[in-house]
């Protein structure tokens, strides 16, 4: 599951109902715990793409061939028909790439298999067959112990969805059985998923992440347009017997800053923005233990596409004045207050305690409060965050965050006008960062 750095403490935008974007620096109250024992995490140069993977082979190789199955040779009407109704259940603005196959089961039966590849912001999301069966039917839906969802077609047609990791299979049979028994033998010799490794490039469509480091046709050559690079990466990460959500979150939080700091500097100071990826529970159920940390540059609310290497860059400085106002994505270039934005920089603040806090959410924001002073009233209220300080950078002995100020709407930050220490309105929505 990714989680970006540079977002808000306590504001946690979701991005799909089981992926979640958020702060890393896991602010607290007085409960501590010393920095984790973590897996040496390599870091390396961006070097090229051995080889060029496409969408369509990514979903070509999902429908595999498990014991005593084949590939049908001239499949007929019916089976096609089926085809036909698998594809058209699925809704058109989620598609990245469909690709079918029509197999011969062991007893020689006929099962149709259409394999799905959504588009990037739903990518290797493990719950996106029951996300997409409760979002088309208005019901619950619920997976067997093999992860098989059922649901129907407009015309009543049993349908059987398991999820692939980059994306999810949909099969149909005249016997029901025979298609529950195909996705069950996938699942019997499923392994977890290669992801991508360190120096990786990569170009995502519209800068947007998936929700898991797996799609390889995402992977470029760093000579080639790009717009994100994988600065460290590993397929199993912990050797940990249990899912525990707080240490995960300490361990990526951990090494993506050491990452990090081993390649640009402390994140405080520099412009790349930080997305990190480990498994969430669903994941983790099904045996992945990966860990990735990827950097991006973010230029007018894109992300930025160059060519070559980013540490090869001499514009990584990330300067601020107190009184430069951002966008939605704080490294992004400073505004002028009086333009549409989010945030609004105050300074720099030092933290008081000496252990980095597991939990709770004021232990950082709470060193910036001495800037509420300066801040004046408005339609609604005003909420100050810290940002910039990572629990590698903290080990090392760092304590200084940059404080921030912005519009609290309803549940999320707004779009605002003016500066926080003068006048200022709000000029839209909540906005999601």
């Amino acid at each position: 599951m990714r989680r970006r750095m540079a977002l808000i403490s306590g504001f946690v935008v979701a991005v799909l109902a089981t992926g979640c974007t958020g702060s890393d620096e896991v602010a607290g109250d007085t409960t501590t715990s010393p920095a984790p024992d973590v897996t040496t995490t390599i870091t390396v140069p961006p070097t090229s793409a051995t080889e060029t993977v496409t969408t369509r082979d990514v979903a070509s190789a999902a429908i595999a061939l498990p014991d005593g199955y084949s590939y049908r040779n001239g499949a007929d009407a019916a089976a096609l028909e089926q085809v036909d109704v698998g594809i058209n259940w699925v809704p058109d603005g989620i598609v990245s790439e469909i690709v079918y196959e029509v197999l011969s089961t062991p007893s020689d039966d006929t099962v149709s298999v259409v394999s799905v590849i959504p588009s990037v912001e739903w990518r290797g999301a493990p719950d996106l067959p029951q996300m997409l069966v409760e979002l088309l039917s208005g019901t619950e839906a619920t997976a067997n112990d093999d992860r098989i969802v059922e649901t129907s077609s407009a015309e009543g047609d049993p349908l059987f969805l398991w999820s692939t990791g980059d994306g999810f299979l949909i099969a149909l049979a005249d016997d029901a059985d025979d298609a529950v028994a195909y996705l069950g033998a996938l699942e019997s010799i499923r392994s977890p998923q290669s992801v991508w490794q360190p120096g990786s490039c990569l170009m995502l469509p519209g800068g947007e992440f998936p929700y898991a480091p797996f799609p390889m046709d995402l992977v470029v050559p760093c000579s080639s347009p790009h717009n994100a690079e994988v600065i460290a990466a590993e397929f199993r990460a912990t050797e940990a017997t249990s899912y525990d959500a707080d240490a995960i979150e300490l361990d990526r939080a951990y090494a993506c800053d050491q990452a990090y700091s081993a390649t640009f500097g402390p994140e405080i100071d520099h412009r790349p923005g930080l997305v990190t990826y480990m498994p969430d529970e669903a994941e983790w159920d099904r045996g992945d233990r990966y860990r990735a940390c990827v950097v991006s540059i973010t230029t007018n609310g894109a992300a930025e596409v160059f060519e070559g290497a980013m540490t090869d860059r001499d514009d990584l400085d990330w300067g601020l004045e107190p009184g430069d106002c951002l966008p939605s994505t704080i490294k992004d270039a400073p505004l002028e207050c009086s333009s549409v934005h989010v945030h609004e920089y105050l300074g720099m603040a030092e933290v008081s305690f000496e252990e980095w806090p597991r939990t709770g959410e004021g232990a950082f924001d709470a060193a910036c409060e001495t800037y509420r002073a300066d801040l004046v009233d408005g339609p609604v209220d005003i909420g100050i965050w810290a940002f910039g300080l990572g629990p590698y950078e903290f080990d090392n002995g760092a304590r200084t965050v940059r404080c921030l100020a912005f519009a609290l709407g309803d549940t999320a930050p707004t779009l605002v006008a003016g500066s926080f220490t003068d006048t200022w309105r709000i000029v839209g929505d909540a906005v999601g960062v």
